[in-house]
C-alpha cells in the first residue's frame, strides 16, 4: 500500500512514475514495523512475498508486468548494519 501512495504521489507531481528509487533499510524500523519497509520494498521492485504454510515470509516472486499494471523500475537498497545482522536467510 506505501509503495502505491509512493508511486501514485510521485505521478502526480511529476507526470511519470520514478525510473529508479533509493531506499534505506534500518534494523530497528523493521523490527518495529514488523518488516513494512522490506514489504515496501519488494512492491517497488514488483514483487509479493512468498509465504510458508504458517504465513512467514519466507521469500518473494516477482510479479509479471501484465499483473503488475506499470513498468518495471530500478532500485537502490542501502541496508543498515543492524539490519544485516537480524536477517535470515531465505530460500
Amino acid at each position: 500500500r506505501q509503495a502505491e501512495q509512493l508511486l501514485a504521489r510521485h505521478q502526480s507531481e511529476s507526470g511519470a512514475l520514478p525510473e529508479s528509487v533509493a531506499l534505506v533499510l534500518w534494523g530497528t524500523d523493521n523490527l518495529k514495523t514488523e518488516g513494512v519497509s522490506i514489504a515496501q520494498a519488494l512492491a517497488l521492485l514488483g514483487a509479493e512475498p512468498r509465504q510458508d504454510s504458517y504465513g512467514r515470509v519466507v521469500g518473494a516472486r516477482l510479479l509479471p508486468l501484465e499483473q503488475l499494471g506499470r513498468p518495471s523500475s530500478n532500485e537502490f537498497a542501502r541496508v543498515s548494519a543492524p539490519r544485516r545482522s537480524t536477517a535470515t536467510v531465505a530460500t
